[in-house]
Formats: structure tokens, sequence, C-alpha cells
């Protein structure tokens, strides 16, 4: 009877002791979990004082170094220095931390449009471009071939006094009386590009901006009307791009028009 009793108690323990393993266990690994989440709170608060302690006696000399790369446009060293005490949240190294990051951040977008420019800007686009402004120009004409158009492309560098105007000129209201325009005035007006604003502004001061815009210039006839024998009109027109706002297409905008 004792050694049934006994058997009987042994059974019950295992059969408990197997039921409890799978809670005793989650509960043994929440407390490991909340042991090293207390330990890393502990280590960021100490190294979090460290860097206090640190900038109290030598925070001048971190920010001269820092600004010094900024002069200097190490960009990424100053991030790297200043994410060195970033526990300690000081003001002044933050604001110098982030005026690198936007700069950074600037280049690695130039960096992107210059390589879009190099690889959308063709003259087969410009053709499709100058097509598109002669129609705008000329509605009535609905059928009229490019045979025998031609496109040179243009070096930028040459057209930058004249590309900066017409930057300068966006910014002002557009006129509104189309009779007194001519057709180059008209060809601008339908068409104002949309740049980023590091694109807009790199094209205005930047020393040599020419690897974001291209230039083509597209010569061949238009016809003059819709007449099956019309006489046709010889035009020559140059036209610039840059990169549109989207960071995807090229905008256009025209700089000469003769027909």
């Amino acid at each position: 009877m004792r050694r049934s009793t006994y058997l009987l108690f042994s059974s019950a323990v295992i059969v408990l002791a197997v039921g409890l393993w799978p809670f005793a266990n989650r509960l043994y690994g929440e407390y490991q979990r909340d042991a090293q989440v207390r330990e890393r709170a502990s280590l960021v608060a100490q190294e979090r004082a460290a860097q206090k302690a640190y900038l109290l006696t030598n925070k001048q000399s971190v920010l001269d170094e820092a600004k010094a790369m900024q002069a200097s446009g190490r960009h990424a060293d100053v991030m790297k220095l200043a994410a060195r005490y970033r526990l300690a949240d000081d003001a002044d190294l933050h604001a110098i931390f982030v005026r690198s990051a936007e700069q950074v951040s600037t280049q690695q977008l130039l960096d992107r449009m210059e390589q879009l420019v190099a690889k959308s800007c063709t003259g087969i686009q410009a053709m499709q471009t100058a097509s598109t402004v002669l129609s705008t120009l000329f509605p009535e004409v609905t059928q009229a071939s490019s045979a025998g158009w031609t496109s040179e492309r243009v070096d930028p560098k040459s057209l930058l006094p004249q590309i900066r105007d017409r930057l300068k000129e966006w910014a002002k209201p557009p006129a509104t009386d189309a009779k007194s325009m001519d057709n180059l005035a008209k060809a601008q007006s339908a068409h104002t590009p949309r740049l980023l604003q590091p694109i807009y502004q790199s094209l205005l001061t930047a020393s040599d901006p020419s690897a974001l815009i291209c230039a083509w210039r597209i010569k061949g006839a238009w016809p003059a009307n819709e007449r099956p024998q019309a006489a046709v009109k010889p035009f020559d027109i140059l036209i610039w791009y840059a990169p549109s706002a989207t960071e995807r297409t090229l905008e256009h905008d025209v700089l000469s028009l003769k027909i």
C-alpha cells in the first residue's frame, strides 16, 4: 500500500513539474530579458554621464574641431564626431550635426541627379521636346514630320549665364498678354520647369553645375499650316534640361527659338 501511495505521489509530482515547466521557463526567460534591459540601461546611463562630464570641460575644443571640419567640407567627419557625444544631447553640437547632415543629404541628391542627366538626356528626347514646343506654337498643324531634323549637343558651360537669367525670370510674375509675345516668349511661358530647391540653388551659385544640365540644338523645318502643299518654315531651337522635382525625369526650357 505504501509503495502504491509513493508511486502515485511521485507520478503526481512528475506530472505537475512537466505541466509547470513551460510557465517556469517563460518566467526565467522574462527575468533574463529584464536583467539585460536593466544592464543596457545602466551602461547607457554611465556613458551619458561620461559624455556630459567630458563636454563640461572640453566642449569648446570639440565645437572648434567640428566647425573646422565643417568649414573644410568634411561633413561626414563632422557627423561622426558629433555622434560620439550624441548621448550628451548638447544643443550646440546637435545644431552643427544637423547642418552637416543636410549638406551630406544635398550632395547625395546632386550626385543622383547628375547620374540622371548623364543617363536620360538624349537627342531623341530633345527632338520630341522640340516637336511638342512647335505643336504648342502652331496648334493648327496636326501632321508634321521630324524627318530631316538634326540634333547637336551643346556644352552647357557656355550657356550658364543665359540659364541663370532664365532661373531668375521664373521668380517674376508671368506675362499674360499672349498677343504681345514673340514665339520664344510663348514657348517659354507654355512650360515652367519644376526643380528641387537644391538643384535650383546649385544652378544659380555653384562654380560649375554643368553636370546637372544638358542642352541640345535642334534644326529642321515645320509646316506653315495644315495645307498639303504648304510651305515649310526652317527653325532653330535651343533647349536645356535639368532634373525635375520628381527626381525621375528631366524638365526642359527653351533658351532660343528662330522660325
